[in-house]
Formats: C-alpha cells, sequence, structure tokens
C-alpha cells in the first residue's frame, strides 16, 4: 500500500501520460480523486477543474463544478476557482456567481476578508447599492473582530481611490 505521497505521485504520472495520449481523463480524474487522501485532494480538484476548463463545455465544467462541491470542507481555493471561471464566461450568470459566493461566505465568511471584498466589487458591477451596502454590513457582521477590523481598513482605502 502506498502512502499519501506515494499515491499521489502515481496519480500525477498517470495524469501526465493520460493528458498526453487523449485518454479518458475525466475518469481518470474521478477515480484519482476517490482514492487520494484529503490532503492531496485540493490540488487534485483544482487541476481536474482547469483540465475541465481548457477540454470541455462550460455546461460540462459547471457539472463538475456541482459534484465537487458536494464535497464535504470544500476548499476555498476550489471557490475561488469556481467564482473565476463563472466571471470570465462571456456572458456570466449572475445567479450563479451569487449562488457561489453564498455558498463560500457561508463556509469562509467569518475568516475570509478578501471573499466579502470580492462579492461586493462583483454586485458593484452586477448588482446596486442596496445590495453592495447588506454584503458590506454583512461582512463587518460575519467576520471575525480583527478581521472585520482589517475589512473596514480595505473598505475605507478603496473607497478613497
Amino acid at each position: 500500500s502506498l502512502d499519501g505521497e506515494d499515491q499521489r505521485g502515481v496519480w500525477q504520472l498517470y495524469l501526465k501520460w493520460a493528458l498526453l495520449h487523449n485518454t479518458d481523463c475525466q475518469a481518470i480524474f474521478k477515480e484519482a480523486l476517490a482514492s487520494v487522501t484529503a490532503q492531496h485532494k485540493e490540488e487534485l480538484q483544482l487541476q481536474y477543474l482547469s483540465w475541465a476548463e481548457s477540454s470541455l463545455p462550460a455546461d460540462d465544467v459547471r457539472e463538475i463544478v456541482e459534484a465537487l462541491l458536494r464535497e464535504p470542507c470544500t476548499p476555498f481555493s476550489l471557490f475561488t476557482h469556481c467564482i473565476e471561471f463563472e466571471c470570465m464566461q462571456v456572458q456570466v450568470d449572475v445567479p450563479s456567481v451569487r449562488a457561489l459566493f453564498e455558498r463560500a461566505v457561508t463556509e469562509y465568511g467569518a475568516s475570509e476578508p478578501g471573499l466579502w471584498s470580492n462579492y461586493i466589487a462583483f454586485e458593484m458591477e452586477h448588482g446596486g447599492e442596496t445590495r453592495v451596502a447588506n454584503l458590506h454590513w454583512r461582512a463587518t457582521h460575519n467576520l471575525a473582530k480583527e478581521l472585520s477590523d482589517v475589512f473596514l481598513t480595505a473598505s475605507a482605502l478603496h473607497k478613497e481611490v
């Protein structure tokens, strides 16, 4: 039996081979994700998404995103990656991006002031003053005290620019 690091290395080699030979990469990614340790899952999830974004239609990528987000303890980087993917689409699906932000703030709203800042920036472009004000209030009340102070300082500096 291989330990986590060795197992990760074997999967990485197998995936490199599969990508070079145009085999069923999606099935290999799914198998790898089902067998690697939690410690190595995040890296593999991001690789899977990057491959999917360059190889599959957007709707297929969204199906993969939904499957990955159903996993317990979704990594913050996965939310970030998914939000960036949706925002880069020619036609931004605003409700979908909002849903991703809401899922992210549910899990990381107490510890990630940058998440709130990004959500507010998104709403400044796609929402309106009421949404922005509501998010600002939520951020200050959901972030841990020291992070709320950081958020407020950053918001004040941003307004001055």
